[in-house]
């Protein structure tokens, strides 16, 4: 019995294709693979046995375009096809739907994906034991915290206890910190001599490190003063240090050329000392020291200091003088205990911008103080300033001489005046009137000037006269303009 060959119809022949309709009047053509023929009977056969010798075999090919509305349309699909393809594609959509749902129900870390550079940035915006906190996170966030580039530690409790845990913690830090890329270091904490070598140890971290900043705020007395190891003295690196409750005693030149500021507090500085320092900082740019004594000289050659701020320069020597000279200067801030201690200045010619602050604390009120002939001689050394700024605490609660005299110069470069002060009722204002007065005689260029009294137990009555005398005097500037509250 011979094998009944196939029928063809390249036209009809198993078609495979969808149409969606028409869309503004165009038709939706799709793509569908084919086979371009089909067996009756499952029985193998080679294209000689179908079309036989001489029979030319028709061409196969996977892909035609087929218009969803010509002859051979949608009516001629076979019930069957049809179904199957719907059920294909429904099968193709629920894997589809599937497979979006499970996407969104796996978490995904995008932070954790990160890399390390940018997540240490992120770290250092938050303060250093809620960065520690991330190390809990994962194996991921375990030590990446130790890599900020500032490790700033502080602890402000006063129980033994609860500082010497605080400094195993520095030490634990600095033990798994890499420092590649440590740019400050800050330890800020109670301190006793008890700690003198956890102090070394960090120190010497600093240096090997190249740390720029180092900070270090040590609370204490004077009894448990901490003296700087001769290692800090020489270090190239640094351009900027902190220090509070410290001794500064180099045996040698200091190495400090790439330092440019000085925050000194709480400290002995002897004069040779100090010396060392200003020759030492070629671009030394801001020089700050507050609460210090054992010096009453400074006298500054430096072409790049341009900031000076001295607090409560401290002087067993009730009758002492702090004389300040420094010709390239351009901003001062000075604050003294005005009782018995007296500033000098001397050739600072490029000052633009003062603050003057007279305290009353630690003073003999027994003594009668002229304090307006003091301020004289500051105001004539001031000369060249555009901005002054006064704090006259002194005025209220001592007795003082009575205001004479007047200036030798005028103030031709003084824009800006910001006077505050205690109004003394018991003097009727004085002297703080009388500096007013010359000050708006004298300023020629002023712009601006604002008075703040202080004085909170001063009557109504007495400030409003008081006030009425200031806004009463003649002003040499005719753009000047006074305000007081």
């Amino acid at each position: 019995m011979g094998v009944e060959k196939p029928y063809w119809n390249s036209r009809q022949a198993n078609k495979r294709y969808l149409y969606s309709g028409d869309s503004d009047g165009e038709r939706v053509v799709y793509k569908r693979k084919r086979f371009h023929y089909q067996h009756e009977e499952s029985h193998e056969f080679s294209e000689e046995e179908e079309c036989g010798e001489g029979e030319e075999v028709p061409e196969v090919r996977e892909e035609e375009e087929f218009d969803a509305e010509d002859e051979y349309g949608e009516e001629e699909m076979g019930e069957s096809e049809e179904s199957y393809w719907l059920e294909h594609d429904e099968e193709i959509n629920a894997a589809s739907s599937s497979s979006k749902k499970r996407i969104k129900e796996t978490p995904i870390d995008r932070l954790s994906a990160l890399p390390d550079s940018l997540l240490i940035r992120i770290l250092s915006n938050l303060r250093m034991q809620e960065a520690a906190m991330t190390c809990v996170l994962s194996k991921r966030w375990q030590f990446l915290w130790t890599d900020l580039p500032r490790l700033e530690f502080r602890e402000s409790s006063h129980r033994t206890e609860k500082t010497r845990e605080f400094v195993a913690w520095v030490h634990r830090t600095l033990v798994i910190s890499s420092g590649n890329h440590l740019e400050k270091l800050e330890v800020n904490f109670m301190y006793n001599k008890s700690f003198v070598s956890d102090v070394n140890v960090w120190v010497e971290f600093a240096l090997k490190n190249k740390v720029k900043d180092v900070f270090l705020r040590l609370i204490n007395s004077l009894e448990d003063l901490y003296m700087l190891p001769q290692m800090m003295y020489c270090n190239s690196s640094l351009t900027r240090l902190t220090l509070q409750g410290c001794i500064m005693a180099p045996r040698t030149t200091i190495d400090w050329k790439s330092l440019t500021k000085l925050d000194l507090s709480c400290v002995e500085l002897r004069q040779h000392v100090v010396e060392n320092i200003l020759s030492s900082c070629p671009v030394l740019i801001s020089l700050s020291l507050m609460e210090f004594w054992g010096f009453n000289c400074l006298e500054v050659h430096s072409q790049s200091l341009g900031e000076l701020i001295i607090r409560y320069w401290k002087d067993w020597n009730s009758e002492s003088l702090l004389e300040i000279s420094a010709p390239n200067l351009h901003y001062l801030e000075v604050s003294l205990y005005a009782i018995g201690r007296k500033l000098r200045l001397t050739n600072i010619s490029s000052l633009v911008d003062a603050y003057i602050n007279f305290d009353d604390f630690d003073g003999d009120a027994s003594r009668p103080v002229n304090m307006m002939s003091y301020m004289k001689e500051l105001l004539e050394n001031l000369q060249h300033v555009k901005k002054l700024e006064l704090g006259l605490g002194c005025f209220h609660g001592y007795p003082t001489c009575s205001p004479k005299g007047d200036l030798n110069c005028d103030l031709l470069h003084l824009k800006t005046v910001d006077i505050r002060c205690f109004a003394d009722d018991r003097l009727d204002g004085e002297p703080m009137l009388t500096l007013v007065q010359l000050l708006l005689k004298r300023a020629r260029v002023l712009r601006k000037m604002v008075i703040v009294d202080e004085n909170e137990s001063i009557g109504s009555d007495v400030y409003f006269k008081i006030a009425q005398t200031l806004l009463s005097y003649p002003r040499s500037s005719r753009n000047a303009v006074v305000l007081v509250s």
